[in-house]
């Protein structure tokens, strides 16, 4: 009834009114949102006479997750909590780059335990997670954030789901400052199957004993029939047992996991241990360490090596530049004339040195010395231009710079490229002197893994 009452008396009642059906998908969200706001409240959701879902009330924000989203979504997170002498406390769960959305959908905020839409709060992750994700890409996160109340104004919306930080710049700078902080920590090598090591399914489910019963049925190694034949019975007994009961889709208390120890891969120690195995496709780089496979996009991981590179020199001053003799013309529109001469300050500070050759020419005289020879400049010069005509009105000097620099590594070794050994080791022990070596400048993952275990499973050494 509480429920009911809450959707009845918000603004968009109306909405929901002429179209029925939505009422059922917004009280489970509102459901869900209560939940998240109060984890140690055990909140029962039953729509239609069947149970959606529960939560036990142990304040346990990440089993939450775990119920909502799935185990794949609760294995890919990671904590945070941050706090500030002035009375600023963050704290929740960021999502790896792994999970990003095409929505901000899933960008969850709480302030002082209230659900709340907020544009400086949205901005502030999205920052946080800028060298993680792609363009047009957004992070999921639940994040809980406690302020004082004379520090916010919360009569700016009529269902108060907006609210206005008096100090806006102070809060963006704390909340984007923690997300980056906390990624930066963390190693976000992409692991599809960290779900299966994390939250393994048991065969309390029906899930878990349907996904364990196929397992057992691609057959195993000729030695193990007999194992497989005693575990299947086993298996069926309780499938039938969990269908004659109707708890079919019931999802019982979810076992305590306990947070993994997570060692880092890219690591001067770990460096030492690695052994590479060749290159694949002319793109891609292998190598192993411990009990997993690691796979390396050259292009992707030279892409962040040379950007990071190239801004650090432009920031210490270090721009060094090789001349073009005869230079290179460039024929520019008028729009495209225009918007050089807007953006000329900063190509000039990254080393380019271009001057009007009369009419609509331009001549490009020098570029970033790190640049020289190994790409056009006259394309990348027009492929910059183009990417700085779809940010009309950008002003933002390190935006520009970010945006140029990007636009200028292209000059990377592409995919299908052969790499000698000796290259890809110079590669990697470049990428280790990173803060975010796992990702390139526009979120491409540059390394991904797969475990010793799960190639045992494709390969039916093991049956589970």
């Amino acid at each position: 009834i509480i429920v009911r009452n809450l959707f009845y008396n918000v603004p968009a009642r109306k909405k929901f009114l002429k179209h029925p059906k939505t009422e059922g998908a917004y009280v489970a969200e509102l459901m869900e949102l209560l939940a998240f706001s109060h984890p140690d409240v055990s909140f029962h959701f039953v729509q239609n006479r069947q149970e959606k879902f529960h939560t036990s009330g142990n304040g346990d924000l990440k089993e939450l997750i775990h119920r909502i989203y799935g185990r794949e979504t609760a294995a890919a997170l990671r904590e945070i909590s941050a706090s500030t002498d002035g009375g600023l406390k963050l704290w929740g769960y960021l999502g790896e780059p792994t999970l990003n959305r095409s929505t901000r959908n899933f960008e969850i905020f709480f302030v002082n335990g209230r659900f709340i839409k907020n544009s400086v709060l949205q901005k502030a992750l999205e920052e946080g997670y800028k060298e993680y994700l792609m363009q047009h890409k957004f992070p999921f996160a639940v994040l809980h954030l406690s302020v004082s109340p004379d520090a916010i104004d919360v009569n700016v919306h009529p269902a108060k789901l907006e609210i206005k930080f008096h100090d806006a710049s102070q809060v963006y700078d704390f909340v984007s400052d923690a997300v980056f902080s906390t990624l930066k920590q963390n190693e976000m090598i992409p692991d599809e199957h960290a779900a299966d090591r994390l939250f393994p399914l048991h065969t309390d489910t029906v899930a878990g004993v349907l996904l364990q019963k196929r397992s057992v049925e691609r057959a195993p190694q000729p030695f193990e029939e007999n194992r497989a034949k005693v575990v299947q019975a086993t298996q069926q007994s309780l499938f039938e047992e969990a269908v004659s009961s109707g708890q079919g889709s019931a999802m019982k208390e979810p076992p305590a996991v306990p947070e993994p120890v997570r060692e880092k891969v890219l690591s001067d120690e770990s460096r030492r241990h690695f052994r590479i195995i060749g290159q694949v496709f002319e793109t891609y780089w292998l190598f192993e360490y411990k009990d997993n496979l690691y796979m390396i996009d050259q292009h992707a991981a030279h892409e962040k090596v040379n950007y990071e590179r190239f801004l650090k020199r432009y920031r210490n001053r270090e721009m060094m530049t090789q001349s073009i003799n005869p230079p290179l013309i460039a024929q520019l529109t008028s729009s495209e004339a225009e918007l050089f001469r807007l953006y000329a300050p900063f190509f000039k500070d990254l080393g380019f040195v271009i001057e009007p050759f009369g009419g609509s020419d331009y001549a490009i005289r020098e570029i970033p010395l790190d640049l020289y020879g190994s790409t056009n400049a006259r394309e990348l010069f027009l492929a910059i231009l183009d990417e700085l005509s779809e940010e009309s009105g950008m002003t933002d000097p390190k935006v520009i710079t970010d945006k140029i620099a990007s636009m200028a590594c292209k000059a990377s070794v592409k995919g299908s490229t052969l790499m000698h050994e000796e290259e890809i080791e110079a590669l990697l022990d470049e990428l280790l002197t990173l803060e975010n070596p796992y990702n390139c400048p526009h979120g491409r993952p540059t390394i991904i893994t797969m475990s010793k275990y799960e190639l045992d499973k494709r390969f039916q050494r093991v049956v589970n």
